[in-house]
């Protein structure tokens, strides 16, 4: 089977599951309130779902590597759909509370962090070396564009038809997205061994290990994740209380400047294939950068009588950040699908999601603290700083502008 078949199917059926999921995603924050009645217990449920994908994510990566990955893709795919089909038919009969959803949500969580790694470090077996940045730019295409669908369709039909049908449409979705991945053709390249639950943090520790001792592949999961945590918290935290109190504007703007983020990454990973030179990482951090000085110099003034100039710049300022994160995201996750041993390719992405979890966690918290503080020009400042600082240390620290070159040669 041709790589491009091949692609074909594997990105089929993980667009499908995505795209159900998306639009359940965009409107579970309103099924919690209606169950709960409470912003607080809302609060509290989501901070377990986290607490739950920071305690599974070294076990998602350790089962990545041990067992046959397309069967896991295919599996979870059914137990997803089914439990959604589950949820929809207890929802049809008014049996439903926020304890049963917790417990569906909590497998629910478990499966998709175990199918994220395991789909992840799938793809570098089913398509060659050569086609890999060009499947991997594609895959960021989709996504990009299921981010900027999927929430408006799902909040339209939770208006509309309610969360009942949804959550059946979703579990249809992901059993057809398992049907359509039993054809990927796939060489489980691992040897298959038992899981013994006392050696999965033995497993998980030589995955650790292997990041630790590979100084390529440890140089790259932390520039990632350093430059992911100065930047999530940007949308989170900064960009409500730009647009309400800087710009004084309806926080309705704010879904707007969340869809152009999409855009943005959509955007680039079009254009990160057509790249021919070495220095899309090293670009994409000056980016970045100067992108944070850019909101900070917009707020360092009273804005708010020119909010229909400033909020236009922002939506530029909010697509180059897109951008800056695919033309940087990609070329380093193809160098590590590259250069890292299948055997720890999913123990590998699951340290890099780990770290980004918990590190993004502090990096919100200590951005509500910063920006509770001081002025939102002035936090800006700061971060924009620790920025360009992160910039200068990688640049000592390791030759972050070959990475494009090497991906493709290794």
């Amino acid at each position: 089977m041709s790589d491009k078949k091949n692609f074909l199917l594997y990105t089929v059926g993980r667009f499908i599951s995505l795209f159900g999921d998306g639009m359940q995603s965009a409107i579970v924050s309103l099924f919690i309130l209606s169950l709960t009645g409470s912003v607080k217990k809302m609060g509290l449920f989501f901070l377990y779902l986290s607490v739950i994908n920071i305690i599974f994510l070294p076990i998602s990566g350790v089962i990545s590597d041990k067992f046959n990955r397309k069967k896991l893709m295919v599996i979870l795919d059914i137990l997803n759909g089914s439990i959604f089909l589950i949820l929809g038919f207890l929802i049809s009969k008014n049996n439903i509370n926020i304890y049963t959803y917790t417990a569906f949500a909590t497998l629910l969580g478990i499966f998709g962090n175990i199918y994220s790694v395991s789909t992840s470090a799938m793809l570098p077996n089913i398509v060659s070396k050569d086609y890999l940045l060009k499947a991997t730019s594609s895959m960021v295409t989709l996504f990009s564009i299921n981010v900027i669908i999927s929430p408006a369709i799902g909040g339209f039909l939770y208006a509309t038809i309610g969360i009942k049908y949804i959550f059946l449409f979703n579990g249809i979705s992901f059993i057809a997205s398992a049907i359509i991945e039993m054809f990927i053709k796939y060489k489980h390249l691992n040897a298959q061994k038992k899981l013994k639950i006392k050696n999965i943090f033995n497993d998980y520790f030589e995955g650790l290990k292997y990041v630790n001792n590979n100084k390529s592949i440890r140089y790259y999961v932390f520039l990632v994740t350093t430059f992911i945590i100065l930047l999530r918290p940007l949308f989170t935290i900064v960009y409500p209380i730009l647009i309400k109190d800087t710009l004084k504007m309806d926080l309705k703007y704010f879904g707007l400047v969340s869809s152009l983020l999409a855009v943005g990454t959509l955007t680039g990973s079009i254009i990160v294939k057509k790249i021919k030179n070495s220095n899309s990482v090293k670009n994409s951090i000056l980016i970045q950068t100067l992108s944070f000085f850019v909101l900070a110099f917009l707020t360092s003034f009273n804005v708010s009588k020119y909010n229909f100039i400033i909020f236009p710049i922002v939506c530029i300022v909010t697509s180059i950040f897109g951008f800056a994160i695919v033309l940087r995201n990609i070329p380093i996750n193809v160098f590590i699908q590259k250069n890292t041993e299948n055997e720890f390719l999913g123990r590998v992405f699951s340290v890099r999601n780990l770290l980004q979890k918990i590190l993004t966690t502090g990096s919100i918290l200590l951005y509500s603290i910063v920006f509770d503080k001081i002025n939102i020009s002035y936090g800006l400042l700061i971060f924009g700083t620790i920025n360009l600082l992160f910039f200068l240390i990688f640049n000592i620290l390791g030759n972050v502008k070959n990475i494009q070159i090497q991906s493709e040669e290794a």
